[in-house]
């Protein structure tokens, strides 16, 4: 495979721009500063005031170094995975839209977070649907190896949802159920060699 950063670079490929504390989160990796850095000579990222992005360059060898890693997996493996993935992906949009949305007096409304056991009853049920996710992600990480931090990562966003921090739901640019939710989505799209917009058209988008 590219003798590249893949982990780090697909990481910011996927926030799009993000800065050093937040890379380091989705890595677990408190001291990549170093990685930062060779990769900043190497001219893959760029640092702008808000943060580090892909270059160009960047983009081309993470698409190079991705499909090498699509190359080496089993590919009906893969799909059958992605299958199983789809099935609860379904569940877990649903459970998002009511963690943002509620019906009170039969209409639809925003969900101010104000009822704790509202709040609750939706994070119990993200904890049957994470239980259904373990297994799958066991079996995604024996493929791919790069995605070995996932579980760790859905881990600590429920057990802080359950400690009380609501942020960790949904709340963008920081390590959220949704936002790992996400990223793990779009590691699958690109292991079974589709695309997002693919994806979209035959109703698996998120």
């Amino acid at each position: 495979m590219s003798s590249i950063d893949l982990p780090l670079l697909r990481i910011v490929g996927l926030k799009g721009m993000a800065d050093g504390a937040v890379i380091a989160g989705a890595l677990r990796d408190p001291d990549c500063e170093a990685r930062l850095a060779a990769a900043l000579e190497a001219q893959q990222l760029r640092q702008l005031p808000r943060g580090f992005a892909l270059t160009p360059q960047g983009r081309t060898d993470v698409q190079t170094a991705l499909a090498e890693e699509r190359a080496m997996v089993d590919a009906a493996q893969i799909e059958q995975i992605y299958e199983r993935f789809c099935l609860i992906n379904a569940s877990f949009k649903a459970l998002m839209h009511k963690w943002q949305i509620r019906t009170m007096d039969g209409a639809e409304v925003p969900n101010d977070h104000q009822d704790a056991a509202y709040d609750g009853s939706v994070i119990a049920e993200l904890g049957e649907i994470d239980t259904l996710l373990q297994p799958i992600l066991l079996d995604i990480v024996a493929l791919a190896p790069r995605l070995g931090r996932y579980p760790l990562r859905f881990s600590d966003a429920l057990t802080a949802l359950r400690g009380g921090d609501a942020a960790m739901m949904a709340r963008p640019l920081i390590d959220s159920y949704h936002t790992v939710w996400f990223e793990l989505h779009e590691d699958l799209i690109s292991l079974a060699g589709s695309t997002r917009a693919a994806e979209a058209a035959a109703g698996r988008g998120d």
